[in-house]
Parts: C-alpha cells; sequence; structure tokens
C-alpha cells in the first residue's frame, strides 16, 4: 500500500515537473520569437536610417529629372532625390502656378506614379534612367555579366555606397553583401580574392571584365 501511495506521489510531482518545464520551454520560445522579431525591427530600422544617411553623404544634388507617367504624359524639373522616415524615395515637382504657401505648390512624386525617370544632361538629354521598384528607382549603374544598380543616378563616381541590387545576367534581382557576391563570382579566383581583401567594388568590375575577356567580346 505504501509503495503504491509512494509511486503515484512520485508520477504526480513527474507531471507537475514536467509541465512546469514545458511551459518553462514554450516561454523561452516565445520570448525568442518576439527578441528576433525586435532584432529584426531594428536592423531594418538601423538599414532605413543608414540608407538615408548614405543619400545625404553621396552625390545626390538637385539636378533635372524628366518623370514619364504611365498616360505618357511627362515633367520636367529640378530636384533632389529625397527620402522619407520610411525610407522610401519621392522627387519634389514645383507648380508654379499656384502662388507660394498653397498645398499644391510642391507636389511629391514616388516611383509608382511613375512609368520612368530621367537624370538630363545640360542638353536635356537623358544621361541615365530610374525604373520604379518597391520603395525608390533603379539605376543601373554598372553593366555587365553582373549589372549593378543604385537608388541614386550617379554616373562618374559610383562605388559600392552607392549600389543596391546585383543581377547576373537575367537572374534574379539580389541584395548587395559579401555572401551574395561570393556566390555570383564564385567562378572566378581574381574576383574572389578582391572580395577576401574586402575590395567589394573592384570584384565587381574585374568579374565583369574577366567575363567579357572570356566571351571574346
Amino acid at each position: 500500500m505504501k509503495s503504491k501511495t509512494l509511486f503515484s506521489l512520485v508520477l504526480f510531482l513527474f507531471i507537475c515537473l514536467s509541465n512546469q518545464l514545458q511551459a518553462q520551454y514554450n516561454m523561452a520560445a516565445v520570448n525568442q520569437i518576439h527578441m528576433q522579431h525586435f532584432q529584426n525591427m531594428q536592423m531594418n530600422m538601423a538599414m532605413n536610417a543608414a540608407m538615408r544617411k548614405n543619400a545625404n553623404l553621396l552625390n545626390n544634388p538637385k539636378q533635372t529629372y524628366k518623370a514619364v507617367f504611365p498616360d505618357g504624359s511627362t515633367k520636367i524639373f529640378r530636384s533632389k532625390i529625397m527620402f522619407d522616415d520610411q525610407n522610401k524615395s519621392y522627387l519634389v515637382y514645383e507648380d508654379k502656378k499656384y502662388k507660394k504657401g498653397d498645398s499644391l505648390r510642391l507636389q511629391k512624386i514616388h516611383p509608382a506614379m511613375t512609368q520612368y525617370i530621367s537624370k538630363l544632361g545640360e542638353q536635356q538629354e537623358e544621361l541615365i534612367k530610374g525604373l520604379p521598384a518597391d520603395s525608390c528607382w533603379m539605376f543601373k549603374s554598372v553593366s555587365g555579366k553582373v549589372n549593378a544598380y543604385s537608388f541614386l543616378p550617379e554616373i562618374y563616381e559610383v562605388h559600392l555606397g552607392y549600389l543596391k541590387w546585383l543581377q547576373k545576367e537575367n537572374g534574379p534581382l539580389e541584395k548587395v553583401d559579401e555572401a551574395t557576391m561570393r556566390e555570383l563570382f564564385k567562378d572566378d579566383a581574381q574576383a574572389l580574392a578582391m572580395l577576401d581583401k574586402k575590395k567589394y567594388f573592384e570584384a565587381l568590375t574585374r568579374y565583369n571584365k574577366n567575363s567579357k575577356k572570356q566571351s571574346g567580346h
């Protein structure tokens, strides 16, 4: 009788302890999910802030743009590429038919509103075209077997800080980071050696140069 009572007590304590441990495990898992979500939010906020900071540090002067809209209409005006708190690009068109202080005088033009935009030269020629993406315009800054796209229309002094996406031939757009570059350049020992030295932009240009040589063009 005593042994049965003791066994029942031990079994009861074991079940209670198991339930407590399971509850603690579940709580730890929930906390881990919340922590990961919080860390992801912090990382995204940091990346957004960094991109806005980069846009200020990189060459992004007020210049002449042509915006082409889906209905075929166009506007030519001067603006910087601006960024809002959610890291979304826009241009500012000043419609001078409205008086200063009128809410319609300064109009924001977002990527989704356009078919494309172009940076214009002194003779109103198109220097570089930007296609609308989710949050900005995509400007092709580097051409080759691996194309590189920027969120700013720089064409003369391009370096890694301008680049946001890479695209190998007709493949998908991929984010610019070392892991992506290693995968894209894995068949080129010279480009990989430059990545080892943290020379990322040089690795990209070297890869394209070597690919052009191999193709005979």
